[in-house]
Protein backbone atom coordinates (compact mmCIF):
# COMPACT_ATOMS: atom_id res chain seq x y z
CA UNK A 1 0.00 0.00 0.00
CA UNK A 2 2.69 2.37 1.02
CA UNK A 3 4.66 1.19 -2.38
CA UNK A 4 1.71 1.89 -4.68
CA UNK A 5 0.76 5.53 -2.93
CA UNK A 6 4.49 6.45 -3.16
CA UNK A 7 4.42 5.55 -6.85
CA UNK A 8 1.56 7.79 -7.52
CA UNK A 9 2.56 10.33 -5.54
CA UNK A 10 5.84 10.35 -7.09
CA UNK A 11 3.65 10.67 -10.78
CA UNK A 12 1.57 13.73 -9.37
CA UNK A 13 4.56 15.89 -7.78
CA UNK A 14 6.69 14.90 -11.38
CA UNK A 15 3.73 16.45 -13.35
CA UNK A 16 2.92 19.38 -11.45
CA UNK A 17 6.01 20.23 -9.89
CA UNK A 18 8.62 19.19 -11.52
CA UNK A 19 6.07 20.05 -15.22
CA UNK A 20 6.66 16.91 -16.82
CA UNK A 21 5.47 13.40 -17.08
CA UNK A 22 7.97 10.31 -15.75
CA UNK A 23 7.50 7.06 -17.80
CA UNK A 24 8.78 4.68 -15.21
CA UNK A 25 8.19 2.02 -17.34
CA UNK A 26 11.00 2.67 -19.20
CA UNK A 27 12.53 5.87 -17.42
CA UNK A 28 12.31 8.01 -20.25
CA UNK A 29 11.58 11.54 -19.02
CA UNK A 30 9.05 13.47 -20.99
CA UNK A 31 7.94 17.51 -21.21
CA UNK A 32 11.56 18.28 -20.45
CA UNK A 33 13.20 19.24 -23.57
CA UNK A 34 16.91 18.42 -23.86
CA UNK A 35 19.79 20.87 -23.85
CA UNK A 36 21.37 21.56 -27.57
CA UNK A 37 24.46 20.78 -26.03
CA UNK A 38 23.48 17.07 -25.25
CA UNK A 39 21.84 16.96 -28.93
CA UNK A 40 25.45 18.16 -30.61
CA UNK A 41 26.54 15.43 -28.85
CA UNK A 42 24.30 13.03 -29.46
CA UNK A 43 24.62 13.81 -33.07
CA UNK A 44 28.08 13.44 -33.41
CA UNK A 45 28.54 10.60 -30.31
CA UNK A 46 31.26 13.34 -28.43
CA UNK A 47 31.79 11.86 -24.82
CA UNK A 48 29.82 14.28 -22.35
CA UNK A 49 27.16 14.81 -19.70
CA UNK A 50 24.97 17.67 -19.92
CA UNK A 51 22.95 18.16 -17.03
CA UNK A 52 19.33 19.81 -17.08
CA UNK A 53 17.29 20.92 -14.21
CA UNK A 54 13.52 22.18 -14.64
CA UNK A 55 11.82 22.40 -10.97
CA UNK A 56 13.00 19.92 -8.85
CA UNK A 57 13.40 17.40 -11.41
CA UNK A 58 17.16 16.98 -12.23
CA UNK A 59 18.16 15.02 -15.66
CA UNK A 60 21.79 13.88 -16.75
CA UNK A 61 22.13 13.31 -20.19
CA UNK A 62 25.74 11.42 -20.67
CA UNK A 63 27.17 10.75 -24.06
CA UNK A 64 29.80 7.49 -23.69
CA UNK A 65 30.72 7.36 -27.02
CA UNK A 66 30.88 4.69 -29.98
CA UNK A 67 30.82 1.39 -29.38
CA UNK A 68 32.86 -1.60 -31.30
CA UNK A 69 29.36 -2.89 -33.42
CA UNK A 70 28.92 1.38 -34.22
CA UNK A 71 26.01 2.38 -31.75
CA UNK A 72 26.24 5.19 -29.29
CA UNK A 73 26.29 4.30 -26.08
CA UNK A 74 24.18 6.80 -24.09
CA UNK A 75 22.89 6.96 -19.94
CA UNK A 76 20.04 9.34 -19.50
CA UNK A 77 19.73 9.88 -15.35
CA UNK A 78 16.63 11.58 -13.88
CA UNK A 79 16.27 12.68 -9.73
CA UNK A 80 15.17 14.71 -7.85
CA UNK A 81 16.13 17.60 -5.70
CA UNK A 82 13.99 19.17 -2.96
CA UNK A 83 16.29 21.30 -1.79
CA UNK A 84 14.63 24.50 -3.15
CA UNK A 85 12.75 25.78 -0.46
CA UNK A 86 9.56 27.03 -3.09
CA UNK A 87 9.71 23.06 -5.02
CA UNK A 88 9.61 21.24 -1.17
CA UNK A 89 6.52 23.36 -0.55
CA UNK A 90 4.95 22.67 -3.49
CA UNK A 91 5.36 19.58 -3.31
CA UNK A 92 3.63 19.38 0.28
CA UNK A 93 0.43 21.39 -1.12
CA UNK A 94 0.28 18.78 -3.39
CA UNK A 95 0.91 15.80 -1.84
CA UNK A 96 -1.49 17.46 0.63
CA UNK A 97 -4.26 17.52 -2.36
CA UNK A 98 -3.46 14.16 -2.78
CA UNK A 99 -4.50 12.65 0.41
CA UNK A 100 -7.62 14.01 -0.14
CA UNK A 101 -8.24 13.04 -3.47
CA UNK A 102 -7.18 9.38 -2.44
CA UNK A 103 -9.22 9.96 0.68
CA UNK A 104 -12.38 10.91 -1.03
CA UNK A 105 -12.07 7.38 -3.68
CA UNK A 106 -11.81 5.57 -0.81
CA UNK A 107 -14.75 6.80 0.74
CA UNK A 108 -16.78 6.66 -2.28
CA UNK A 109 -15.67 3.01 -2.92
CA UNK A 110 -17.63 2.77 0.30
CA UNK A 111 -14.01 1.65 2.10
CA UNK A 112 -12.94 3.02 5.06
CA UNK A 113 -9.35 5.11 4.46
CA UNK A 114 -6.44 4.90 7.07
CA UNK A 115 -4.36 7.73 7.06
CA UNK A 116 -1.60 6.26 8.61
CA UNK A 117 -0.52 4.04 5.72
CA UNK A 118 0.10 7.20 3.85
CA UNK A 119 3.77 8.47 4.50
CA UNK A 120 4.53 11.79 5.60
CA UNK A 121 5.48 14.54 3.05
CA UNK A 122 8.92 14.56 4.42
CA UNK A 123 9.15 10.79 4.33
CA UNK A 124 7.47 10.84 0.20
CA UNK A 125 10.32 13.76 -0.46
CA UNK A 126 12.80 11.95 1.08
CA UNK A 127 11.85 8.98 -0.87
CA UNK A 128 12.27 10.87 -4.09
CA UNK A 129 15.41 12.26 -3.50
CA UNK A 130 17.00 9.11 -3.09
CA UNK A 131 14.89 7.39 -6.17
CA UNK A 132 17.11 7.54 -9.37
CA UNK A 133 16.17 6.39 -12.92
CA UNK A 134 18.69 5.11 -15.23
CA UNK A 135 17.96 4.79 -18.83
CA UNK A 136 20.84 2.98 -20.79
CA UNK A 137 20.65 3.54 -24.92
CA UNK A 138 23.11 1.84 -27.52
CA UNK A 139 22.09 3.59 -30.65
CA UNK A 140 22.55 3.01 -34.22
CA UNK A 141 22.96 6.11 -36.40
CA UNK A 142 20.05 6.06 -38.42
CA UNK A 143 18.32 6.36 -34.49
CA UNK A 144 20.63 8.86 -33.81
CA UNK A 145 19.81 11.42 -36.84
CA UNK A 146 15.89 10.89 -36.37
CA UNK A 147 15.69 11.97 -33.02
CA UNK A 148 18.17 14.88 -34.01
CA UNK A 149 15.68 15.52 -36.56
CA UNK A 150 12.79 15.28 -34.47
CA UNK A 151 13.70 17.40 -31.37
CA UNK A 152 14.48 20.07 -34.14
CA UNK A 153 10.92 20.41 -34.46
CA UNK A 154 10.20 22.22 -31.06
CA UNK A 155 6.46 20.83 -31.23
CA UNK A 156 5.48 20.30 -27.73
CA UNK A 157 1.86 21.70 -27.81
CA UNK A 158 1.18 20.29 -24.08
CA UNK A 159 0.37 24.20 -22.04
CA UNK A 160 2.82 25.36 -19.52
CA UNK A 161 1.09 25.11 -15.11
CA UNK A 162 -1.48 27.48 -14.12
CA UNK A 163 -1.43 29.05 -10.86
CA UNK A 164 -4.78 29.03 -9.68
CA UNK A 165 -6.07 29.93 -6.18
CA UNK A 166 -2.69 29.33 -4.44
CA UNK A 167 -2.50 25.62 -6.55
CA UNK A 168 -1.08 24.68 -9.52
CA UNK A 169 -3.25 23.11 -12.12
CA UNK A 170 -1.60 20.84 -15.07
CA UNK A 171 -3.06 19.07 -17.82
CA UNK A 172 -0.77 16.72 -20.53
CA UNK A 173 -2.23 15.21 -23.44
CA UNK A 174 -0.52 12.14 -25.41
CA UNK A 175 -1.40 13.79 -28.39
CA UNK A 176 0.29 16.86 -27.77
CA UNK A 177 3.60 15.76 -26.95
CA UNK A 178 6.64 16.62 -29.05
CA UNK A 179 8.12 14.53 -32.01
CA UNK A 180 11.01 13.89 -29.67
CA UNK A 181 9.20 12.58 -26.98
CA UNK A 182 6.87 10.40 -28.98
CA UNK A 183 10.46 8.82 -31.19
CA UNK A 184 12.14 8.44 -27.90
CA UNK A 185 9.30 6.18 -26.32
CA UNK A 186 9.08 3.85 -29.71
CA UNK A 187 12.57 4.39 -29.66
CA UNK A 188 13.31 3.40 -26.24
CA UNK A 189 12.08 -0.32 -26.51
CA UNK A 190 14.37 -1.36 -28.72
CA UNK A 191 17.60 -0.32 -27.74
CA UNK A 192 17.34 0.88 -24.47
CA UNK A 193 17.35 -0.38 -21.26
CA UNK A 194 16.26 0.38 -17.23
CA UNK A 195 19.21 0.49 -14.78
CA UNK A 196 17.27 1.52 -11.98
CA UNK A 197 16.97 -0.57 -8.43
CA UNK A 198 14.36 -2.73 -8.15
CA UNK A 199 12.51 -6.32 -8.81
CA UNK A 200 12.68 -5.71 -12.26
CA UNK A 201 16.15 -5.20 -13.07
CA UNK A 202 17.25 -8.28 -13.96
CA UNK A 203 19.11 -7.66 -16.69
CA UNK A 204 21.96 -9.89 -15.39
CA UNK A 205 19.47 -13.06 -16.80
CA UNK A 206 19.12 -12.00 -20.24
CA UNK A 207 21.02 -11.12 -23.42
CA UNK A 208 19.88 -8.26 -25.45
CA UNK A 209 20.72 -7.89 -29.52
CA UNK A 210 19.79 -5.90 -32.59
CA UNK A 211 19.09 -8.33 -35.94
CA UNK A 212 19.47 -5.65 -38.52
CA UNK A 213 17.45 -6.13 -41.34
CA UNK A 214 16.80 -4.46 -45.06
CA UNK A 215 13.34 -3.15 -43.96
CA UNK A 216 13.88 -3.46 -39.92
CA UNK A 217 15.49 -3.77 -37.34
CA UNK A 218 14.97 -6.21 -34.49
CA UNK A 219 15.55 -6.07 -30.78
CA UNK A 220 15.08 -9.03 -29.31
CA UNK A 221 15.71 -10.30 -25.56
CA UNK A 222 17.10 -13.83 -24.56
CA UNK A 223 16.72 -15.25 -21.52
CA UNK A 224 18.49 -17.74 -19.48
CA UNK A 225 15.87 -20.31 -19.78
CA UNK A 226 15.71 -19.44 -23.74
CA UNK A 227 12.49 -17.34 -23.72
CA UNK A 228 12.28 -14.32 -25.70
CA UNK A 229 10.87 -11.18 -26.47
CA UNK A 230 11.41 -8.80 -29.28
CA UNK A 231 10.45 -5.51 -30.51
CA UNK A 232 10.97 -4.52 -34.10
CA UNK A 233 10.40 -1.21 -36.14
CA UNK A 234 8.27 -2.86 -38.49
CA UNK A 235 5.44 -5.36 -38.15
CA UNK A 236 6.48 -9.05 -39.56
CA UNK A 237 6.16 -9.89 -43.11
CA UNK A 238 2.59 -10.50 -44.42
CA UNK A 239 1.89 -13.84 -44.22
CA UNK A 240 4.47 -14.84 -40.92
CA UNK A 241 2.88 -15.17 -37.73
CA UNK A 242 4.16 -13.48 -34.82
CA UNK A 243 5.88 -16.55 -33.38
CA UNK A 244 7.31 -17.32 -36.61
CA UNK A 245 8.92 -14.10 -36.82
CA UNK A 246 10.48 -14.35 -33.63
CA UNK A 247 11.70 -18.00 -33.97
CA UNK A 248 13.55 -16.82 -37.10
CA UNK A 249 14.89 -13.83 -35.37
CA UNK A 250 15.80 -16.23 -32.18
CA UNK A 251 17.72 -18.38 -34.42
CA UNK A 252 19.42 -15.66 -36.26
CA UNK A 253 21.03 -14.21 -32.83
CA UNK A 254 21.95 -17.00 -31.59
CA UNK A 255 23.55 -18.34 -34.58
CA UNK A 256 26.06 -15.09 -34.50
CA UNK A 257 24.31 -13.07 -37.22
CA UNK A 258 22.96 -10.11 -35.07
CA UNK A 259 24.96 -7.43 -32.50
CA UNK A 260 24.89 -8.44 -28.61
CA UNK A 261 24.37 -5.17 -27.30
Amino acid sequence: MKKVLYILFVLIVLSFIVFQLQQYVSAVTLGNEPPAEYINKLKTCTPGTVKAQKGAMITEYSVKGMLPNGRCNVTITSYSDFSNKEDYEQAKELFGGFVEMFESMSKNAGKSFDKSKIPSADEVLKMAENEKDVLNCKFSKSERDALVTAWAKHDDKNPPPQKIDGGYSYSWDSSKMSSYDALMIEVSQGPCETLSTGADNDSKNWKKFACEYADTTCYIRISSNNSAAMHCTKDAPQGVSMLDFISTVKKHAQSGMCSQL
